[in-house]
């Protein structure tokens, strides 16, 4: 990151913590149904689509509307592994406590080249292997990481354009769910449109962006990405947790298994089982008289299939990636997490890998 650049996001002179708190509220995208400035963009000054024609053919790379997909071979960008496991870190610990602000910060004090690009690129590939909760979190911050540093933006998305073709080894729908993000960057003016417009060797990243365009300049394109990543949007979220807070407070008031599994089937929402497991088990800290009932539900989800291994597993570290905020308000929280883990082995129904996680925290 050079001197400028860092100066310009410095904690300090009180510009990041005031953008991101104002662009972590909502994304742009659902205030008009195009790209907006008919597409001219932002301070990066990226001009309409079209401009190019009249522009010289040559290459400039101080120009920003410049991309290395240009040229004649693909673009090869040196990734800086010290700063990729550095970063994988803070993806996960954004995607579990959705804490915009703080991650920003915590990247701009990690002080190495890449940082925000390799968040970037880290955090959609972590995305595409879960769901749309942590995709509508992750397409909020790239809107956050533009403004304060609109240059890493593209490059982190250069970066996944590069992983593709092995991507989608592990998620076969890399491409498109990768075109989604382009996309959705695109309508929130964190992406320049012409960027979609490149053509690159790499087959794989051509379809993506293809589709990128097709998706960003489409009628309506405004209103249809608002809600990209479907039902498990933030929108979503925010009934979704109410929804359960509300399924576990009268749970554990009644301990009434079978009202519990009816209402965790109407939630639909298979994707969002971590925060039952997250909420029962927060819950059981506080009120200690119901910690059995809370194992018995638990136990109950996983043995009807209900509530995956993974999903299970995803609840218990979030729950231990926040014990410390969680022990201001339940000291022996550490404890009763353990006792809770040790009780589910003996009983012979607590995953293996959520043990294992649980004895790390406690």
């Amino acid at each position: 990151m050079s001197g400028a650049a860092s100066q310009k996001g410095a904690p300090g002179s009180g510009k990041l913590s005031k953008r991101v708190a104002e662009k972590d509220r909502h994304s742009r995208s659902g205030v008009n149904d195009g790209p907006k400035k008919n597409g001219a963009g932002g301070k990066a000054a990226w001009g309409k689509l079209g401009d190019e024609l009249n522009a010289d053919s040559t290459p400039d790379s101080h120009d920003p509307a410049y991309s290395e997909f240009s040229d004649e071979e693909d673009f090869v960008l040196t990734e800086v592994d010290t700063t990729s496991d550095q970063v994988l870190p803070l993806v996960k610990d954004y995607l579990a406590s959705g804490e915009a602000t703080e991650t920003l910060k915590s990247l701009f004090e990690l002080n190495l080249p890449q940082s925000y690009s390799q968040f970037i690129k880290q955090g959609i590939l972590y995305a595409c292997e879960h769901g749309p909760f942590e995709r509508e979190l992750m397409s909020r911050i790239v809107l956050s990481i533009y403004d304060i540093e609109p240059g890493q933006v593209e490059e982190g998305f250069k970066l996944l354009m590069v992983r593709l073709p092995e991507t989608k080894v592990d998620v076969p729908d890399a491409i498109d769910i990768t075109a989604k993000f382009i996309a959705r960057a695109v309508i929130d003016d964190a992406l320049p449109p012409r960027f979609t417009e490149q053509e690159p060797t790499n087959a794989d990243a051509r379809e993506c962006l293809h589709l990128a365009r097709t998706q960003s300049l489409s009628k309506h394109a405004g209103t249809r990405v608002e809600h990209i990543w479907g039902a498990g949007d933030m929108v979503s979220v925010k009934r979704l947790k109410q929804e359960v807070d509300a399924l576990v407070k009268e749970f554990v008031a009644s301990g009434d298994i079978s009202e519990a599994e009816r209402a965790v089937r109407e939630l639909a929402s298979p994707h969002f089982h971590f925060y039952i497991v997250k909420t029962a088990i927060r819950d059981a800290f506080v009120f200690t008289q119901h910690e059995r009932h809370v194992l018995d539900l638990l136990h109950h989800l996983l043995k009807i299939g209900l509530t995956s291994p993974e999903q299970f597993l995803k609840g218990v570290k979030v729950i231990e990636e926040t014990l410390d905020d969680l022990k201001l308000d339940a000291p022996n929280a550490g404890q009763l997490f353990q006792s809770m883990c040790d009780k589910g082995k003996k009983e012979g129904w607590w995953p293996s890998d959520a043990a294992n996680s649980v004895a790390q925290a406690a």
